[in-house]
């Protein structure tokens, strides 16, 4: 209890300093997509949104979890390093 009491403080002030910031605009960035865009972004890096869109659109999300593409390139990499060591 005693470290609640003292941390919530400082949690609160880090909490309106971060509200500040995503207020401000200061750290926004506003792009246009045209068709057959697409926009990747790593969710745990950013925070994302969409403004308010009037008519038609089609969003497809997919997630990729990053030991998968460890994975693969791992493998794609010894794959690469046989088929050199081959020829």
């Amino acid at each position: 209890k005693e470290a609640t009491r003292v941390l919530m403080p400082a949690y609160y002030d880090a909490w309106c300093a971060l509200a500040e910031m995503l207020e401000s605009g200061e750290f926004e960035i506003r792009t246009k997509l045209k068709e057959g865009d697409i926009l990747l972004m790593d969710n745990t890096r950013m925070l994302h949104g969409r403004t308010e869109f009037c008519g038609s659109r089609m969003l497809q999300g997919c997630y990729v979890d990053m030991d998968g593409v460890l994975s693969t390139l791992r493998l794609l990499s010894i794959r690469e390093d046989l088929e050199d060591a081959m020829s």
